[in-house]
């Protein structure tokens, strides 16, 4: 069993990504779009309580009839099924 698979929905491990406490290792390109990204998210997210801008992919929000969980893996960013909790 991969860590991915046992750590399931972990928190804090965006953190890195977010600026908020240094980085062992300087982030890479994609890293750093990544972080650009999510502080995008967080930002627009924290100032209005809507994640969604210009610009970036439309983050719906949470609904259990059909619940959705947003990926921001290299490409394409998209909305997939949430996995079953």
């Amino acid at each position: 069993m991969s860590r991915a698979s046992r750590t399931g929905a972990a928190h804090a491990f965006e953190v890195p990504y977010l600026g908020l406490m240094s980085a062992r290792q300087p982030l890479t390109g994609a890293q750093q779009a990544l972080a650009d990204e999510m502080t995008g998210y967080w930002t627009r997210f924290a100032r209005a309580g809507e994640p969604n801008g210009a610009g970036a992919a439309r983050w719906p929000a949470y609904r259990d009839p059909s619940p959705l969980a947003q990926t921001l893996a290299p490409a394409p960013v998209a909305s997939t099924p949430s996995p079953q909790r």
